[in-house]
């Protein structure tokens, strides 16, 4: 497995056009393609490897069924981000109709940094709600929630979002907040911070807004974290950084860096920005900060065992026979990474039993 790995790593650097090839060392058989594929399924970046094979010369090109296979599927990706821009428009519209500023958060917003003749997988639209004439976070986010509930009575509420349902085909969270740092009080610095940088930007054709640069920088690296901690990475997620900050000028990616210790982040940039030169062969130019190979290589070895979501990970228990059942496994998640995020390990568990306890304490914690 760990050679269809190296393989894969290779075809994906070729994809991003950071390798000097334009061919991998040797014609591959059918079984290593299968697995290729399989990687690829596993860490949900089909649409970007195929970009890869488009590039390759035609000896060393995955057989026929299999190659049909791959488009297939490249075609269904286009089609769903084509349905989830037009839903993303129509939410935006829809809300500021109602009042609230706007901006498309993660997967459809990082879809439009991507070269066009590369696909992004499409996940379900991540839109942040904000109350212009809230004075703060905290009122602006009670006032989204009883707005959603207006029409969509007791639908889950969250502590930093809205598990709202299917808007015609499509998956929704609703957002007050971009992301929930890990400790009480850089937990409050960020959210000063993102609140100062709700405005979104309307920077391309998409019709949506996106967050600024800078706060997408420190918002998405420490969605990535969270993930680290709760569930599990896939490279997509890194694939998606790797766009955001080769999109993203010299001098806003120095502002980002500068916050990195304000929001507890500088470890795991470090780690990122490893897997990130590994894995996509991001040039140093591009990097906020030197990587740490330490803790950057325990972060590869976890993204390569658990996919994406961590949905192929066979070490934890993927039943959740209960709220309680489920609060244990995350933070059994949380607690195997003790070792490189000592801090974050513990601060995890406490910030999400506080956060039920938040959602008791206004009448948003809802049974199923």
């Amino acid at each position: 497995m760990i050679v269809t790995q190296n393989l894969a790593i290779q075809l994906l650097k070729i994809a991003l056009e950071t390798s000097t090839e334009t061919k991998l060392p040797r014609t591959l058989s059918e079984q290593e393609w299968n697995e290729i594929y399989s990687f690829a399924e596993q860490q949900t970046i089909i649409g970007v490897l195929f970009s890869g094979i488009e590039k390759l010369p035609k000896v060393q090109l995955p057989d026929m069924k299999l190659l049909m296979d791959w488009i297939g599927n490249v075609e269904y990706i286009r089609m769903q981000n084509g349905l989830l821009n037009c839903r993303c428009k129509e939410l935006s519209a829809k809300y500021e109709a109602e009042g609230f500023k706007t901006c498309i958060l993660k997967g459809q917003s990082n879809a439009c940094l991507y070269p066009k003749d590369m696909t992004r997988i499409a996940g379900d639209v991540d839109i942040l709600l904000t109350d212009p004439k809230a004075m703060n976070f905290n009122e602006s986010r009670h006032n989204v929630i009883r707005h959603i509930w207006k029409s969509c009575p007791k639908c889950t509420v969250q502590y930093h979002h809205i598990e709202f349902p299917h808007v015609n085909d499509v998956s929704v969270e609703i957002h007050y907040t971009p992301v929930i740092a890990f400790g009480y009080f850089i937990n409050r610095r960020l959210q000063k911070y993102l609140w100062e940088h709700r405005e979104g930007e309307r920077e391309d054709a998409s019709g949506f807004n996106h967050l600024d640069r800078e706060a997408n920088l420190i918002f998405q690296m420490y969605h990535i974290f969270k993930h680290l901690m709760d569930t599990g990475v896939g490279l997509r997620q890194v694939v998606d950084y790797f766009w955001l900050l080769k999109s993203t000028r010299k001098d806003v990616r120095e502002l980002a860096t500068a916050r990195l210790n304000e929001f507890g982040l500088r470890r795991f940039a470090g780690a990122l920005m490893y897997v990130l030169q590994a894995c996509c062969g991001l040039e140093d130019e591009y990097l906020l900060i030197v990587p740490d190979e330490s803790r950057g290589r325990y972060f590869m070895k976890e993204i390569f065992k658990g996919g994406n979501f961590g949905r192929h990970d066979d070490r934890f228990d993927k039943k959740t026979d209960g709220k309680i059942h489920n609060f244990m496994l995350i933070s059994r998640r949380a607690f195997r990474n003790f070792r490189y995020f000592p801090k974050e390990s513990i601060q995890s568990p406490i910030g999400r039993a506080f956060s039920i306890f938040w959602l008791k304490r206004h009448g948003y914690y809802v049974e199923h």
